[in-house]
């Protein structure tokens, strides 16, 4: 059984373009199932579930060419906006796994970087909800978890 206990609770940072892909992410599921309780946690956490590894690592070196010097992030932009997860072992260990598979080919990233690049996913939104539903029922956020006693 999921528990508050078996997941680690880790800050991220968000720059505004992340914060605002994210809020349209969130916006788009929530227009489609308006009695679904979810918020931008919750569909950060699923795509870091079921985003498949080979896509996390495309979007990872994308990403590091995006944030390096030269690249198109808004030289103006802070990376300020914090966004906590209560991820399962097994997610947060994929995010670590990755971002040093990609440090071993000599992609400079972090682990912040994997989920700031998963912020801006885009998928057919009518085909995520299901999975996002049985995401959100199988891997209820911490939040709840702490007050329930077994």
């Amino acid at each position: 059984m999921e528990t508050a206990a078996n997941k680690r609770k880790v800050t991220y940072r968000l720059y505004s373009l992340d914060e605002q892909a994210l809020k349209a992410s969130t916006d788009a599921l929530a227009q489609l199932a308006p009695r679904l309780e979810f918020d931008r946690s919750d569909v950060m956490r699923a795509f870091v579930h079921l985003t498949p590894e080979v896509d996390l690592e495309a979007l990872g070196i994308l990403r590091s060419r995006f944030e390096r010097a030269g690249g198109a992030l808004p030289p103006e932009d802070k990376c300020d906006i914090p966004l906590t997860l209560r991820l399962p072992g097994k997610d947060d260990g994929k995010i670590k796994a990755m971002a040093k598979r990609l440090k071993a080919r000599d992609v400079p990233t972090s682990e912040g970087e994997l989920v700031r690049a998963l912020a801006h996913v885009k998928v057919d939104w009518k085909l995520f909800l299901p999975k996002f539903t049985a995401y959100l029922t199988e891997f209820p956020d911490g939040r709840e978890l702490r007050w329930k006693t077994p």
